[in-house]
């Protein structure tokens, strides 16, 4: 990427974050090299992610619901395979934000999977092939979140099944983060591999039926609900606030 720190770039971010695609896109008409800079962490808030360096317009872009700009980013000459310090990528970015016309350009453009977008897209052709050369990719948390977090998130059950084969370890993250989604499937097979559906998070104490009830979706989350009850979730347990799953989704 371009160790670009001018004016015009820090611009083209500031315009990104706050939400101003005619005048991103109009820095972009003007000076089309700017798809290939990056922002440094000193740039928060005017790049709008703190203690990251290296983020790039493309994954501004992404993060801010821009995906018609992000294909123009890409028009422009993109990177599609930078990585930001935080280890993510636009590939990372557009699956986890949902903007689904960014990545499926990304994927046809061939993007570079890795362990963790491999079980999130369900991709096990991929997988197979990342962990045959790299055992230890089955574990890999470079991006802040290991694959069977990302195979939750994307509710993949197969990615799931072949993660815990390769060694991976299911925890009550895992479950929390498939009840984050109502992802049912996820969920079902983390409890078949005996994760305890009353696992807290470690600083607020929450558990799987808190999450589902933060969530306030009841017709994406109730059938995830009905699945942890069954499982032995308890309604009545509380969050380090002293909040039951109720008290949660009726605040």
């Amino acid at each position: 990427m371009t160790e670009d720190r001018s004016d015009e770039a820090r611009a083209l971010f500031a315009a990104i974050v706050r939400g101003d695609e005619d005048a991103a896109r109009g820095l972009l008409a003007e000076r089309p090299d700017l798809a290939r800079s990056v922002a440094p962490s000193a740039w928060a808030p005017d790049a709008g992610l703190k203690g990251v360096d290296d983020w790039s317009p493309l994954q501004a872009a992404i993060e801010h619901g821009m995906q018609a700009l992000g294909l123009e980013l890409l028009d422009a000459g993109a990177d599609m395979d930078h990585r930001a310090s935080n280890g993510r990528g636009p590939g990372h970015d557009a699956f986890e934000f949902g903007a689904e016309r960014v990545l499926q350009r990304l994927l046809r453009a061939g993007l570079s999977l890795d362990a963790a977008l491999a079980a999130g897209l369900g991709d096990l052709d991929a997988l197979q092939a990342i962990v045959d050369a790299d055992p230890g990719a089955a574990h890999d948390d470079a991006t802040d979140l290991e694959p069977l977090g990302w195979a939750s998130f994307g509710d993949q059950p197969g990615a799931i099944e072949f993660l815990v084969r390769a060694g991976a370890r299911p925890t009550s993250d895992h479950l929390r983060m498939a009840a984050s989604c109502g992802h049912v499937r996820a969920a079902r097979v983390l409890l078949a591999h005996g994760v305890d559906p009353m696992g807290r998070d470690a600083s607020t104490g929450a558990n799987a039926l808190h999450v589902a009830a933060s969530m306030r979706c009841s017709a994406c989350t109730l059938p995830g609900v009905e699945l942890l009850l069954e499982r032995g979730a308890d309604p009545a347990g509380t969050d380090a606030s002293g909040r039951t799953p109720f008290d949660v989704v009726t605040e």
